[in-house]
C-alpha cells in the first residue's frame, strides 16, 4: 500500500509539474505578445511623432518664410519710396540749377 501511495503522490507530483510548466508556457507566450505589442504601439507612436515634428517643422518655416517675405516687400516699398523722394528732389533741384544758370547767363 505505501508503494502505491508513493506513486500516486510521485504522479501528483507530476502532473503538477507538467500543469506548472504549461501555465508557464502560457505566461511566456502571453508575454511575448504584450511585448511585441508595445514594440509595435511604441513604433507607430515614434513615427507619428516624427510626422508631426515633420509637419510643425514645414509649418515654422513656411511661416518664417512668408514673414520674410513680408519684411523683404516692406523693404522693398520703402526703398522704392526713397528712390521715387530722391528723384524728385533731384529733378526739382536740376530745374532750380536750370533756372539759375539760364538767369545768371541771360542777365549778364
Amino acid at each position: 500500500m505505501e508503494m502505491e501511495e508513493e506513486a500516486s503522490l510521485l504522479e501528483q507530483v507530476k502532473t503538477k509539474e507538467l500543469e506548472l510548466k504549461e501555465q508557464e508556457e502560457s505566461a511566456r507566450v502571453q508575454a511575448q505578445a504584450i511585448i511585441s505589442d508595445a514594440k509595435q504601439r511604441s513604433s507607430e507612436m515614434i513615427e507619428g511623432a516624427r510626422k508631426e515634428g515633420e509637419s510643425l517643422a514645414e509649418k515654422r518655416y513656411s511661416q518664417g518664410m512668408a514673414k520674410l517675405e513680408s519684411e523683404m516687400q516692406a523693404l522693398r516699398s520703402e526703398a522704392e519710396a526713397r528712390r521715387l523722394e530722391t528723384a524728385r528732389r533731384g529733378e526739382s533741384r536740376v530745374a532750380d540749377a536750370s533756372r539759375r544758370i539760364i538767369e545768371k547767363v541771360a542777365f549778364e
